[in-house]
């Protein structure tokens, strides 16, 4: 058992203020019980100042703040909240307070110590969080959907007022200043902002994702419109020189491109920051209070079960680069409860972990969203869901209902009632043995398949189509690496914008349930059904039977042995033309009859308990089973969760999109929605893409890296922009089909800056960014790096074509040409100019 024990004495940032003595800062005042709203204080000297709305979201590095968000419970909340008495419903409280990388100890521990003191004044009813600058939690960065600036020095925000040069770099909807204007702050994969006294320079890094480049159009638009910036000039990376002489020597005079060295990369310590545990085990702690010593003691490597946590005891949830939680029970002693926060901290230091490491504490009962999805189950006290999926589904799917209601769509995983047509292969290495429509449904463990599902998309008027590849857990490579290519090549002869959905064994969704009308049928038999037209069933076998809808039921082959049997399920048990349905004691009514479904038209019930010797001696005798009861088709309802994905980066960076809406969904992009029991990959227009074993192992490396121990064998369903069926689009609160009529990508709004003529003083425009793809899609390096030593060279340059390495200007001012022209000569005079100028 791992034992930490936090020292009482050492403070660091804000140890030493995490408690008490009941008074309440004026300030916190304006705080209203049951009341929804959104307020922002800063830390100065010793006191709490509450900041005017227009500078919520702008920060400076050098402060503290408290950041106060009260909402209905689920809802979103954020800078343009309004204050609101809630009558009827739960208000969800969380408090934060943000520390800068420059605040002092001092500033930080006073943070800390009124965010108990908000607390304490609201009823001691809040979720807190410790934030730090750039790792904010995905739920503070979404109270401002207009991005975050961090500044370096207070001057009320007025980015132009001072005499200085200011560089700014764009990263994950921030605006962050730098510590000095220089060529060594900058990589290729960010973006920049260069403020001059005349100029806003955008400087586009060549790998720069469209998130950050959408997100520098917004800051240049806010900053013109706040007339802190005359003209806006766009700099494509490695293009400097093809600037206006005029516009460039603004740029070249702060940033000199004779002293030029951009980074193809982001800072190897910048990502080793992400990486921090990124394989750690989600671990609990046990907090203990022993007449003044106090102890952490690990209870649990692994899986957590609500039922893990004691109401009369605080526990600590370690779970990595996601963060450190502190859960404190009802009962809880009241000095483990006010020292909560405090002691996590201490934790954190004792574990080494980073100061940038996010604590949160969370109260029984008012646990957050996030907090829940860590755990396998999660039920709350007036959570009747288990049985909602059935009352209003119920056993046979009203399409319209679906329709009308998405979100139920969505949480249930149902299309339609199955009542559309399908089509089904056998994949046989590279060849498809279609199935004949008496064996449709049925499925072998050594098998991969393909299933094509056409049905009547009701809300768009037209016929939609979803194909599945199932993959057998016996299934050879060869087979499942045909079925890939061959539902690629089915979709493409379909039109190209199916809905792709892959299923492993025994992990099959609702809405692929459903169209077998709750008569799937998964058999062990090595290699049956071969040939697709003849009946894989043997003469005699024993199925269990899950599911009690059509939407939830199948049955898998197992062992003939009286050991196989399980006192909550049916079983199909037949012999020659003896066919018996064994219902178990737990069984329900429904059970027996999706069982019949397997059974055909004659058979023999069999009730648990009343067994003849003639059905023993069948199973080889009676022998011991499972008879404990459980609680089968249990449905837990979880909030889904979207990630923004960075997908050249190893491991795949995903970053959470908290109170997501349809505008996340950048047409640029390729996002992760994870519901839990499914993954959906949304594939924007204009991103480029990949394989789809590309994107399958690295969704199953994210998963695997969250740590909760979850299942990874999930559906993954890959859904093309514009074609979204509705288990999609439930997840969203709104949906507005036509939403990307009007989308402008960055392109477009790039142009649009470029080509407006109001600005009387308008600079010549900056050229477009290129059109060569090939030669910028490689890692650029300066000309002294690429003329080292082979063995000095970095490890992505390709040493036979060190060329493509080069920047345009570079390349330019090297060979007199563009890459174009060259790219364009005979292979021999390609190798007389690269030795010529010693890049060969």
């Amino acid at each position: 058992m791992d034992m930490v024990e936090p020292s009482a004495t050492r403070l660091i940032i804000d140890d030493g203020f995490s408690s008490t003595n009941g008074t309440v800062d004026t300030a916190f005042k304006l705080i209203k019980p049951n009341t929804t709203g959104f307020h922002i204080w800063k830390i100065e000297s010793t006191k709490v100042v509450s900041l005017p709305k227009d500078q919520y979201g702008i920060f400076y590095d050098t402060n503290a703040y408290i950041v106060y968000a009260a909402s209905e419970y689920g809802q979103r909340c954020g800078t343009d909240s309004v204050d609101r008495e809630v009558h009827k419903g739960t208000i969800e409280c969380h408090i934060h307070f943000w520390l800068g990388v420059s605040a002092t100890s001092e500033k930080s521990g006073i943070a800390a110590y009124k965010t108990v003191e908000l607390d304490a004044f609201i009823g001691g009813i809040s979720t807190q969080h410790r934030e730090f600058q750039e790792h904010e939690s995905p739920r503070f960065k979404s109270y401002f959907k207009n991005g975050m600036r961090i500044l370096k020095h207070p001057y009320e925000g007025e980015l132009n007022q001072n005499s200085d040069t200011r560089l700014f770099k764009i990263k994950c909807n921030a605006l962050i200043e730098l510590e000095r204007v220089s060529w060594d702050l900058m990589n290729s994969e960010t973006v920049y902002a260069l403020n001059t006294v005349n100029h806003l320079f955008l400087w586009i890094g060549r790998s720069s994702n469209a998130v950050d480049k959408i997100h520098s159009i917004k800051i240049a638009n806010q900053l013109r419109t706040e007339k802190k910036c005359y003209h806006i000039v766009f700099v494509d990376d490695g293009y400097e020189q093809t600037l206006d002489e005029k516009v460039k020597g603004d740029f070249n005079k702060h940033l000199p491109l004779s002293k030029r060295t951009v980074q193809p990369h982001e800072p190897a310590e910048c990502k080793d920051k992400d990486k921090t545990h990124a394989k750690h085990p989600l671990r609990t702690y046990k907090c203990t209070d022993n007449n003044g010593r106090y102890r952490v003691a690990e209870v649990k490597t692994g899986p957590l079960n609500q039922s893990d946590l004691d109401t009369n005891d605080v526990y600590i949830l370690d779970h990595g680069r996601y963060g450190i939680w502190v859960w404190v029970g009802k009962k809880a002693k009241e000095r483990e409860k006010a020292e909560a926060l405090r002691n996590a901290r201490g934790f954190v230091k004792k574990k080494n972990y980073p100061n940038y490491t996010r604590v949160t504490r969370v109260l029984d009962g008012n646990e957050p969203s996030e907090f829940k999805f860590l755990f396998s189950q999660w039920r709350d006290k007036n959570d009747h869901t288990e049985k909602t999926m059935t009352k209003l589904i119920g056993t046979n799917v009203d399409v319209d209902l679906l329709q009308e209601r998405t979100s139920l769509a969505a949480e249930c995983q149902l299309l339609d009632d199955g009542a559309g047509t399908i089509k089904a292969w056998r994949v046989k290495k590279r060849d498809l043995v279609q199935i004949t429509k008496e064996n449709q449904g049925i499925f072998v463990s050594d098998g991969a398949y393909i299933v094509v599902y056409a049905y009547n998309n009701k809300r768009r008027g037209c016929k939609d189509l979803i194909i599945y590849t199932w993959m057998g857990n016996e299934a050879n490579q060869e087979d499942i690496e045909g079925a890939f290519i061959n539902k690629d090549e089915i979709n493409r002869e379909l039109g190209g914008s199916a809905v792709l959905v892959t299923i492993t064994e025994n992990n099959e969704p609702p809405h692929f349930l459903q169209i077998f009308q709750g008569k799937m049928l998964i058999l062990k038999t090595p290699s049956a059904n071969g040939d697709g037209r003849s009946s894989p069933l043997c003469n005699t076998y024993l199925l269990q039977v899950f599911g009690s809808t059509k939407y939830t039921s199948k049955a898998v082959q197992v062992p003939m042995a009286s050991s196989s049997l399980d006192s909550n399920y049916c079983y199909i048990l037949k012999q020659l033309k003896n066919v018996y349905i064994w219902c178990g004691i737990y069984s329900t009514g429904d059970q027996r009859e999706m069982a019949k479904g397997f059974a055909g038209k004659s058979f023999e019930i069999v009730l648990e308990k009343k067994e003849t010797e003639t059905f023993w001696e069948i199973l080889g005798g009676s022998s011991l089973y499972k008879t404990e009861k459980i609680s089968t088709d249990v449905y837990s309802c979880r909030p889904a969760k979207l990630y923004r994905c960075y997908w050249d980066s190893l491991p795949l960076k995903a970053e959470e999109i908290f109170n997501f809406t349809q505008s996340d969904l950048l047409s640029e992009h390729v996002l992760l929605l994870d519901a839990y029991s499914a993954v959906f990959l949304w594939l924007g227009k204009l991103s480029s893409k990949r394989k789809d074993t590309f994107y399958m192992k690295n969704i199953l490396e994210h998963l695997k890296q969250e740590g909760t121990y979850r299942n990874i064998n999930i559906p993954i369903i890959q859904v093309l922009q514009g074609n979204e069926p509705i288990i999609f689009t439930g997840f969203f609160k709104t949906w507005n089909d036509s939403f990307w009529d009007e989308y402008k990508g960055f392109d477009k709004l790039r142009e649009e800056i470029e080509s407006d003529e109001k600005s009387p003083q308008k600079p010549k425009l900056s050229p477009r960014a290129p059109s060569d793809k090939k030669f910028d899609q490689y890692p650029k390096y300066s000309v002294e790096t690429l003329k080292l030593p082979n063995e000095k060279i970095p490890d992505d340059v390709d040493l036979s074509r060190k060329e493509l390495h080069l920047t345009h200007d570079d390349f330019v001012e090297i060979f007199r040409m563009n890459y174009d022209n060259f790219s364009s000569l005979p292979k021999w005079k390609q190798q007389e100019l690269k030795k010529g100028v010693g890049l060969f």
